[in-house]
C-alpha cells in the first residue's frame, strides 16, 4: 500500500508540470493515508481478540460440588464472552448448596435433559423437565432442588458469558470442605460476589 506522500508524488509526476492535485487525487491520497494507519490497528485488535493456544474442551473436566456436578461445554473464553453452557447433574433429593441469588449481567436459560429440577424464581416455582425450558432473567432471585426419586441432568446457558468454570471450582472447595455439612456460608457469599453473583437477603 502506498503510503499518503508517495501517492501525492506520483500524481503530480504524471500531470502536467506545475499541475496541481485535482479533488479526485487529494480524495483518493486520504483514502490510502486512512487506510495505511486504521488498517494495521484493526488487525491488531481482531489479533488480540482472538484465542489464544489450543482449544481445550472444557468438557473434560466434571466439577464436582458434594454430591452434584457441573461439566462446561463452552466457555466465554472461546465465545468471545458471548455464551457459556454448562451440564449440571443433581443426584435425587438433593437441594442447591448456595443460598438463593441473582445475576445483573447476563441472562440464565434451563434445559431439561432428564429427570425434573424444581426452580423457585421470585417466589413462583417451576418444575422443568425433560423438553422443557426456563429463562431466568436478570435480577430475579432463583434458587433450585431436585424433589424428586430421580437424578436430574440438565442444561445451562448463560447469556453473555459472565461467569465460567473458576465459580464452580472455588464454590467446589468451600462445599466440599464441608463434607456433608452446611458450607461456610460466608465464604460462600464472598465468592458469589466476587463473581458477580448477588446473594439473597435472609
Amino acid at each position: 500500500m502506498k503510503d499518503p506522500a508517495t501517492c501525492m508524488a506520483a500524481d503530480v509526476a504524471g500531470g502536467p508540470p506545475g499541475s496541481r492535485l485535482s479533488r479526485r487525487s487529494v480524495v483518493g491520497c486520504a483514502m490510502v493515508a486512512t487506510a495505511a494507519s486504521v488498517l494495521p490497528a484493526l488487525v491488531g485488535s481482531a489479533a488480540r481478540a482472538a484465542p489464544t493456544g489450543p482449544l481445550v474442551n472444557p468438557a473434560d473436566e466434571t466439577i464436582r460440588l458434594g454430591p452434584l456436578g457441573v461439566r462446561f461445554l463452552v466457555t466465554g473464553d472461546h465465545s468471545s464472552g458471548s455464551i457459556a453452557a454448562f451440564e449440571v447433574m443433581v443426584p435425587a433429593k438433593q437441594r442447591l448448596a448456595a443460598p438463593p441469588h441473582s445475576h445483573d449481567h447476563y441472562e440464565e436459560t434451563i434445559y431439561g435433559i432428564s429427570g425434573v429440577l424444581t426452580w423457585t424464581v421470585d417466589g413462583n416455582r417451576v418444575d422443568v423437565g425433560p423438553g422443557q425450558a426456563l429463562c431466568i432473567p436478570r435480577g430475579a432471585v432463583h434458587r433450585f432442588d431436585n424433589n424428586g426419586d430421580s437424578d436430574v441432568r440438565a442444561l445451562c446457558v448463560l447469556t453473555p458469558a459472565a461467569i465460567g468454570p473458576a465459580f464452580f471450582r472455588e464454590s467446589a472447595e468451600v462445599i466440599n470442605a464441608a463434607a456433608g455439612g452446611p458450607p461456610d456460608v460466608p465464604k460462600m457469599i464472598a465468592i458469589m460476589r466476587r463473581h458477580g453473583i448477588t446473594p439473597a437477603r435472609p
